[in-house]
């Protein structure tokens, strides 16, 4: 009673202060797992039976038989590393407000119960020996071994207690470790993201966090971050859709620039913006920690990434965002929706391009006929850097946008379906007739026909 009294005359005070104050006094966490307590355990304040309870605790002789409260004096990122307090995902909602943990922890919500029994399927039997029996494994195909896996759970490990380390030891072994850290193994760490989820990295973002976006972002306790790399996990690598396990991607990019570019730890801040997923499977699968719904499109997809924009720029203005991994209907919208209004850049689109740029121009000159498979971000990203080549060494530009015969999954592109493809495509579909190619021809034909250089 004493203290719901001095945060009542405490009310008026700034925000600030008001934290101070709640710091002041304790703030009790719900007993772990358990989502159907009474006022008590979800508005943080003590019953009225609470009192005698407390006192014989206090006095080293509880009550066994009651769920005692947890006193908690930290708020935000200090409440998820602490051993003794942190329950992870089975944070309640009220009190993911309350000690404002929001954006800090993936959307759903899983009980200490259902994490028991993920911990234990875990343990009785690994993601990894699970997948390894399976012939139609996706990363087992791609070459993935026991080895990458065992690596990658351990450099995880150190990462997780003693960041310095972690990347003194990637830096002095880049050549050996990338391959652990990025590509190919995060593509494992995506798959599993959520069957692995142990220690919260980055912020999580949500279409149920729509009109919070900007106090969700103050919750972060860094005041400065130089990048930001974020992902709406909708094309992760060559997986496709991963929703919230694609923050994998986000976390493992940056785990790159600061081993390989020497951005500062403390200022990078990997992102997820979850808008739900249209992977039915990822959706059944109990241990999936996303928003179980369809992926939102149209408006309604638009206005959630503006505000996340709108978020963090207001939080951290002079911070770069890289798009990463988006599937490409919207990869090159959002590019243009954001590039003149603020500090930003795709990376399929532009990264992959200004790569692939770099070594044409190291092997040749800018001038050569090129067959291009793949009309996806990446590809697309890359044509179109190329094509700015040409021009910039005087090619005009419908002579530089002849040198390229692109294919997509239905084999070389022609004018005869040109309507049926991305606008950043249909410049580079290739006439009919003529004695050109037919529409659908595979590459084994297009290379021999346009004699590549």
């Amino acid at each position: 009673m004493i203290r719901r009294a001095l945060l009542q005359q405490h009310a008026e005070l700034p925000i600030t202060a008001r934290r101070e104050v709640r710091r002041a006094l304790g703030t009790t966490v719900t007993s772990a797992g358990d989502e159907k307590r009474g006022a008590a355990g979800s508005s943080g304040e003590a019953g009225e039976d609470d009192g005698e309870v407390r006192w014989r605790y206090h006095r080293g002789v509880p009550d066994r038989r009651q769920e005692l409260p947890t006193y908690v004096r930290d708020l935000g990122k200090p409440v998820l590393l602490d051993p003794l307090v942190n329950k992870g995902t089975a944070f309640l909602w009220s009190e993911r407000e309350r000690f404002h943990l929001r954006g800090l922890l993936p959307a759903r919500m899983v009980t200490m119960e259902e994490q028991t029994a993920k911990v234990l399927e875990e343990y009785r039997e690994g993601s990894w020996d699970k997948a390894a029996r399976d012939p139609n494994d996706e990363m087992v195909q791609a070459g993935l071994t026991p080895d990458n896996i065992r690596k990658w759970e351990y450099l995880k490990g150190i990462q997780g207690q003693n960041e310095t380390l972690f990347y003194r030891v990637v830096m002095d072994n880049f050549a050996e470790m990338a391959s652990v850290v990025y590509t190919p193994t995060v593509g494992w760490a995506c798959l599993n993201f959520s069957r692995m989820f142990r220690i919260a990295r980055g912020m999580y973002f949500s279409a149920k966090d729509r009109g919070h976006m900007v106090s969700i972002a103050y919750n972060w306790p860094s005041h400065e971050v130089d990048a930001i790399v974020v992902t709406d996990g909708s094309r992760i690598l060559g997986l496709g859709d991963l929703g919230m396990n694609g923050m994998g991607i986000s976390i493992g990019k940056l785990d790159l620039y600061v081993a390989a570019a020497g951005f500062h730890p403390a200022r990078v801040l990997p992102c997820v913006i979850d808008v739900g997923t249209n992977n039915k499977k990822l959706r059944a699968d109990k241990s999936y920690l996303g928003l179980n719904q369809e992926r939102l499109e149209g408006d309604e997809y638009l206005q959630v990434v503006d505000e996340f924009v709108a978020a963090v720029k207001a939080r951290w203005p002079k911070a770069l965002i890289q798009f990463e991994d988006f599937r490409t209907e919207y990869a090159s919208k959002l590019l243009e929706r954001y590039r003149y209004k603020h500090l930003c850049f795709n990376d399929d689109i532009q990264g992959t391009a200004a790569t692939a740029l770099a070594g044409i121009y190291a092997g040749l000159a800018a001038t050569g006929r090129f067959v291009v498979c793949g009309a996806g971000s990446a590809g697309m990203g890359v044509v179109q850097w190329l094509c700015k080549a040409m021009e910039k060494h005087g090619a005009p530009p419908d002579e530089a946008a002849g040198n390229f015969w692109i294919l997509d999954a239905d084999g070389l592109i022609t004018e005869a379906r040109s309507s049926t493809v991305e606008n950043a495509t249909r410049r580079f579909a290739r006439p009919t007739g003529g004695g050109e190619l037919k529409d659908g021809s595979n590459v084994e034909q297009a290379s021999s026909y346009v004699e590549i250089t």
